[in-house]
């Protein structure tokens, strides 16, 4: 009995091998991106702000990185017309990721002007999109877009109504489409004056 007990349970683990499923074929392996996105624009430099007069500005020739818009000093702290999007895509991966496409998007918080609690977000449009794109091991890509900040703040400002922030999203998409690879986003408050 013992023996026959000990035969079945073996012809069970046997067939068992025999029925597991095959296992899929390998599928390629994603590659290894990061991305970055800040804002740039330009602005005066600490020597050109020393005696500054803001009716007769000289022109800005200093690039400087900015985290938001803000409308309190007209000299020290940056409140462009345009900010630039800068984009860094990097592959952390061993062996080269190629044929991606990169898409920026923007959209916009809008509410009224004096209520920035009321905003909300509105519709995503294309910013740019960049096809094509291929990076070699530990290698990365620049991408920079201009925003046009002061047409849609005078626009909205006629309205009553203000941009109380922007955001752009990039998404990197791989040959065959599908899932993105990568999927990032930042926002960049715009604070008006009082």
């Amino acid at each position: 009995m013992k023996l026959r007990i000990a035969l079945l349970l073996a012809l069970g683990l046997l067939a068992g091998a025999c029925a597991k499923k095959a296992e899929p074929p390998a599928v390629a392996d994603r590659p290894a991106l990061s991305a970055a996105l800040g804002f740039r624009c330009l602005w005066w430099s600490e020597a050109q702000m020393e005696g500054l007069d803001p009716n007769a500005p000289p022109a800005k020739s200093t690039e400087v990185a900015i985290d938001h818009w803000e409308y309190t000093d007209p000299i020290g702290v940056p409140h462009p017309d345009t900010v630039d999007v800068l984009t860094e895509l990097q592959n952390e991966g061993p062996g080269p990721a190629g044929n991606l496409r990169a898409t920026l998007s923007l959209s916009w918080k809008v509410g009224p002007l004096d209520d920035p609690g009321a905003a909300a977000w509105g519709a995503a449009t294309a910013l740019q999109s960049v096809e094509g794109i291929s990076l070699a091991a530990g290698k990365s890509r620049s991408l920079r877009v201009p925003i046009a900040l002061a047409p849609t703040m005078e626009q909205l400002h006629a309205e009553s109504r203000w941009p109380h922030a922007l955001r752009v999203s990039l998404e990197v998409a791989g040959p065959t489409g599908g899932e993105p690879l990568l999927k990032i986003e930042r926002d960049f408050p715009i604070q008006p004056g009082d």
